[in-house]
Parts: structure tokens; C-alpha cells; sequence
């Protein structure tokens, strides 16, 4: 997805399907301006069996490199929530980009998800001024108001340094 009308947009997609042999398949992927990643897991029994990436578009050449560093999740359990892949492997050695889409789609073969996706949108700024929204599946879940790199709310994020990490 690309930037259009002065806006700045990033899709992330997630696919998900049971395989006949009964194992678990999740194909990821993001794409915006910079980066286009795609990220294959696989699965059986619960637990990761497979983590491969291709960099298709990136920012630096380090990327490509740093995603294949996914394979260290392979052996971990499946689990709901998305952050668990930082419990298996330092996240500073991985692909930011690569390694969030292997969270997400971590969860999404925990949850036998079979589609979802993310949608960023974030017009220019005016004055340093502008309104960050994420769609999950079409559907606004999150607007943030941001003043430079400050997020002014909605609560709990007001205050937070979009420099600073979360």
C-alpha cells in the first residue's frame, strides 16, 4: 500500500488455513512506501514448526538478512497473544517489520484466524499536527491526535514519545 494524497498508508495482512495434513499455515505480509516483507509460518501440534521471510522491498540491505534470524521462534508454543515472540529471541537482532508480522501471525495460527488485516493511515502533518488511525479488517479500533512526536490522546497513550518505544 502506498502513500496517496499527502497521506501515509501501511497494510499488514494475515492469511491462515489448515493444511489436509493438519498442520497450520500462516502467510504474512506488510507493505507501504519502504517496505514490502513477507512472512510464512508453519505449524502442528501447537507449536512453531517453520518461520521463513523474503524482503522484497527494504529500506537497507540489513533487513533481508535479519529477517532469516525468524527461524530462532521455530520450537516455540503457539500462543494468542502477538508479543510472545519476544520471550523466545532478542527482538534486536531480528527484522522490526519481519519479526512483529511473525507475531501477529503467531497469534493468528493460536486463534486458527483464518484472514485479518491492519490498515495505517496517517495524513501529513500541518503544523506538526496530525490524526494516526489503525484499522483492524476495515474497522477504526485506534485514532491517535500527535503534536510532533507526542501522542495528545486519547488516554491511556497521551504524553507517550512516538521516539521512545512502547
Amino acid at each position: 500500500m502506498v502513500a496517496t494524497n499527502g497521506t501515509f498508508r501501511r497494510r499488514v495482512g494475515i492469511a491462515t488455513r489448515r493444511r489436509e495434513d493438519g498442520s497450520l499455515e500462516a502467510r504474512c505480509a506488510v507493505e507501504d512506501d519502504f517496505h514490502h516483507f513477507r512472512v510464512l509460518l508453519e505449524a502442528r501440534d501447537g507449536m512453531l514448526t517453520a518461520a521463513r521471510n523474503k524482503a522484497l522491498r527494504s529500506p537497507n540491505t540489513l533487513c533481508a538478512a535479519a529477517g532469516g534470524r525468524l527461524e530462532e521462534l521455530v520450537g516455540m508454543k503457539l500462543d494468542p497473544a502477538s508479543a510472545a515472540v519476544f520471550g523466545q529471541t532478542d527482538q534486536f537482532q531480528q527484522c522490526t517489520h519481519q519479526f512483529d508480522l511473525a507475531g501477529l501471525g503467531v497469534a493468528a495460527l493460536a486463534q486458527e484466524r483464518a484472514w485479518r488485516s491492519y490498515d495505517a493511515v496517517i495524513p501529513d502533518r500541518q503544523d506538526g499536527r496530525t490524526t494516526a488511525c489503525l484499522l483492524a479488517d476495515g474497522r477504526q479500533v485506534l485514532c491517535w491526535e500527535v503534536d510532533g512526536m507526542t501522542i495528545e490522546g486519547p488516554a491511556p497513550y497521551e504524553g507517550r514519545s512516538l521516539g521512545a518505544g512502547f
